[in-house]
């Protein structure tokens, strides 16, 4: 089993080293504010930049911006980075690396902070490897950092400092919406934080941008799908002739909320069935027919890559692990009483597909799959190529 996880996620680093990241359009404003119309190369950062690649022009060479150099940058209808000289605290949440002390421990840093929400009141993010913060600006105060903090007692006990709550109550003034009920219940996350910036910039009917809902797109997406297989029986090393069988199943999309949306996890559960017969050599009489009858439940779980071609249209590659689960499945000799009940088993599954709104069709190819224990004396195996169709018949936002 660890050795199919290794071989699956090889695999999966091989899809993402093919990962086209585009340039788009966008802007940076330099330390002579002067706004400079470009293309970006849109990583859709996870981790904060310290700098970025673009060009002038579709044709023109690739150059480098770095923070030093640049007040501010964004991607059209995507996102928003600006640069600030904040106090931060970079506490540890990590038990063993926890301070003793209650207060934020700042140091000055130069940081481009995302920009969440945009308003009379506006909400900035930063995060790295182990570390998220988040920070606020009115139009009354400059930009601070939204404290919350865990601490150790000198009893060993974790406790936190929510000074964040006290923060907004002071600044997010508007009694018919922020009201001391709701900021009690307020988690230091990212939708949540997002919500009250949103509600509190309606409140005070001022206009506002929310970023975080500018490129959101849905999460999951649950689809039917279903369509013909071409199957190939393996006996004893001699492919049978291949036969038409079927399948139908759902998929559950998970839409990662990084880089541009283009990787999601699928997990596909499927009935397939399929038949099969050819001849096979008996050292004792010769040629024989050998029927095979092939039920099975199977369980797709991988990565899917995306290629977006337009705002609704698609290619995608997979590359995903199959646990199959056999249901009253045999092969057997026409002649006479021999059956060979199939076992589970396990094989890969790589696809490549296009979809378009809700409709989408995929090309998909599977690996041998070994079908009798290692203890029978005949070797079976199966393979296939499928055609499969698909619409997306929910799709959920997280």
């Amino acid at each position: 089993m660890l050795k199919s996880i290794i071989t699956i996620l090889a695999i999966l680093c091989t899809l993402r080293s093919f990962a086209q990241i585009n340039y788009d359009q966008g802007y940076f404003i330099n330390d002579k504010n002067e706004k400079i119309d470009c293309l970006i190369k849109n990583r859709d950062w996870r981790n904060n930049p310290a700098e970025f690649q673009y060009k002038l022009s579709k044709n023109a060479e690739s150059q480098t911006a770095t923070i030093d150099s640049v007040k501010e940058f964004g991607i059209n209808s995507f996102s928003k980075y600006q640069r600030f000289d904040i106090e931060m605290d970079r506490s540890s949440k990590e038990v063993e690396n926890m301070s003793t002390s209650r207060d934020p421990e700042f140091k000055k840093e130069r940081l481009f902070l995302k920009t969440l929400v945009e308003g009379n009141a506006s909400l900035f993010f930063y995060q790295e490897v182990n570390l998220k913060r988040y920070f606020i600006k009115t139009v009354d105060a400059e930009i601070e950092q939204l404290i919350f903090k865990k601490y150790k007692t000198f009893e060993k006990q974790v406790k936190e400092n929510r000074q964040y709550l006290v923060q907004l109550s002071d600044q997010l003034k508007c009694d018919s919406t922020i009201t001391i009920e709701k900021l009690k219940k307020l988690e230091y996350k990212n939708k949540p934080l997002v919500k009250m910036f949103e509600e509190y910039n309606q409140c005070v009917n001022t206009q506002f941008i929310n970023y975080e809902k500018l490129h959101k797109r849905d999460k999951f997406n649950l689809n039917l799908r279903g369509g013909p297989h071409l199957s190939t029986l393996i006996f004893n090393n001699t492919e049978f002739e291949k036969k038409l069988g079927f399948k139908v199943g759902v998929e559950l999309e998970y839409i990662f909320p990084v880089n541009k949306n283009k990787w999601a996890l699928i997990l596909e559960p499927t009935f397939q069935y399929s038949k099969s017969e050819g001849l096979a050599q008996s050292v004792v009489i010769g040629s024989i027919k050998v029927i095979s009858d092939y039920k099975s439940i199977e369980f797709p779980i991988g990565l899917r890559h995306f290629f977006y071609l337009n705002q609704n249209s698609k290619i995608f590659i997979n590359a995903s692990y199959v646990f199959d689960y056999t249901m009253s499945s045999k092969a057997y000799y026409e002649i006479g009483s021999s059956e060979f009940p199939y076992e589970s088993g396990q094989n890969y599954a790589f696809g490549l597909g296009y979809k378009q709104n809700n409709l989408s069709v995929e090309f998909r190819y599977s690996t041998e799959r070994r079908l009798l224990n290692f203890e029978t004396p005949l070797e079976i195996g199966y393979k296939n190529l499928a055609l499969i169709f698909g619409y997306s018949i929910v799709k959920l936002k997280k």
